[in-house]
């Protein structure tokens, strides 16, 4: 593999510096071909940086230097909504069973199947309705219809007293959630850099959240 990737790397015109360069950066790990990207590139061109707190100082450096690369392409808003959307989610999943058992008195047995009716609920939305919604409203306006469903539906989460109100709750959450979901994927693959980095960066936010 790295003989290919020297005789292609040869084809293109690389020598010297940019051909030792070119070959550091893709390197091919048990058969997988990883390639290094750098999000310094063009940021600070020529500088050398001092880093004075140490390995500290270089991670914020890092760190730094990954949101200028997100803010060039305009994306930070939309891995803030992201995480903050991923964040409310995964506080409903872990707390909902307590709040059945508080509110409702419900067992394992009763959150299952509220569960699975919610599940099922998700499938409808992602199978059919979200399809209709986005043609008449396009995908931004659909995620701002999600995220008021959401958000209303979590709200009237804390005021349940009934299965009646626990019902339209989780109704407006199923459908925000199966509309958001889709739509921010479609807003990320329109993100103008590569969707290898593009993914990962809104995976690990999803994973943060």
């Amino acid at each position: 593999v790295e003989s290919q990737l020297r005789r292609r790397s040869s084809s293109q015109g690389l020598t010297g510096d940019a051909l030792r360069d070119h070959e550091e950066s893709r390197k091919t790990v048990a058969g997988v071909k990883f390639v290094k990207v750098s999000v310094d590139s063009g940021l600070v061109p020529g500088a050398e940086v001092t880093y004075y707190f140490g390995a500290v100082g270089k991670a914020l450096y890092k760190f730094w230097l990954l949101l200028a690369y997100l803010a060039s392409h305009g994306v930070i808003p939309l891995l803030l909504l992201n995480f903050f959307f991923r964040f409310a989610f995964a506080a409903y999943k872990s707390n909902f069973a307590f709040l059945c058992h508080s509110a409702l008195e419900f067992g394992p047995k009763e959150v299952g199947f509220v569960l699975s009716a919610m599940g099922l609920g998700g499938i409808f939305v992602q199978g059919l309705l979200v399809r209709v919604v986005t043609s008449a409203l396009g995908e931004e306006r659909t995620l701002l219809l999600a995220m008021v469903s959401t958000s209303i539906g979590f709200s009237s989460l804390s005021y349940v007293k009934t299965v009646y109100h626990l019902a339209p709750a989780l109704t407006l959450v199923s459908v925000g959630y199966g509309l958001a979901v889709p739509c921010l994927s479609t807003l990320f693959s329109n993100v103008p850099m590569e969707q290898g980095i593009m993914q990962g960066i809104a995976g690990s936010i999803d994973r943060f959240g």
